[in-house]
């Protein structure tokens, strides 16, 4: 868990900079929100199935598609994201 707490502190330091690199001073406020939001939606529908999929089929089912989804999600952000070559310091 303790190596799961930093990951996680890791990755949103990380996504904070990158959105704060990739998008206008103006529409950060925007976007954080907007972000908020659909992770909070994406996290209660994933409860949901993660628990109809745990019930239905073998409990080990959503750590198995959590792994799964993984390994695209850390391909996608490996390869096209680039740093910016300009940086926005408003």
């Amino acid at each position: 868990m303790i190596l799961f707490g930093l990951g996680q502190l890791l990755f949103m330091a990380a996504l904070t900079a990158l959105s704060a690199d990739l998008v206008q001073q103006e529409y950060r406020g925007k976007l954080n929100g907007f972000i908020n939001f659909m992770s909070y939606v994406a996290m209660g529908l994933g409860m949901l199935l993660g628990n109809y999929l745990y019930m239905t089929f073998i409990p080990q089912l959503p750590f198995y598609i959590t792994m799964a989804i993984t390994i695209p999600a850390f391909v996608t952000m490996t390869f096209p994201v680039h740093e910016p070559k300009k940086r926005d310091r408003k």
